[in-house]
């Protein structure tokens, strides 16, 4: 009967916490790293950062358009509409600013409202001038001038 007396290093890309009997993969949502004593863990992505299969070397970042906010995690969530994301790596979508929209999902940028329409922030979508607004921005109509729903608002 042979006896073992030194433990046993886990295979590349697996890893044991201190007292385990077993080696386990780094799962996806995790990725390898090299201890201060040469062996390998399993560290968890950061927020903004993912893996989508087991003993990954290192996290993707989310990429332009998407955001997650989690750690651990295997994906990255698309922009919703009337957000945007510009940056790669990041926890979270930015919403539009005022007289902005974008309309998709996954989106990188927000675009101007046109003439004569305005828009809250974090807007999907761009809406006319209220009965006496008009420009672009929408702006009051100045004293002495009017505009009524059924006139055009661009001017």
């Amino acid at each position: 009967m042979c006896i073992r007396e030194r433990c046993t290093s886990c295979a590349t890309g697996r890893s044991a916490v201190a007292g385990s009997t077993s080696c386990t993969d780094c799962w996806a949502g995790s990725f390898r790293i090299a201890t201060t004593t040469g062996e390998e863990s399993c560290a968890i992505c950061s927020p903004g950062n993912y893996t989508d299969a087991s003993n990954m070397d290192a996290c993707k970042q989310c990429p332009l358009g998407y955001a997650q906010p989690e750690n651990s995690s295997t994906f990255c969530f698309p922009c919703i509409p009337g957000t945007y994301q510009n940056q790669t790596g990041k926890a979270s979508c930015k919403q539009c600013a005022e007289n902005e929209k974008s309309k998709d999902a996954s989106s990188t940028k927000c675009d101007t409202c046109g003439e004569g329409e305005k828009s809250d922030l974090g807007s999907a979508k761009c809406t006319k001038c209220d009965a006496g607004e008009a420009g672009t921005p929408c702006q009051a109509c100045k004293a002495g001038m009017y505009r009524d729903a059924a006139m055009d608002a661009d001017n």
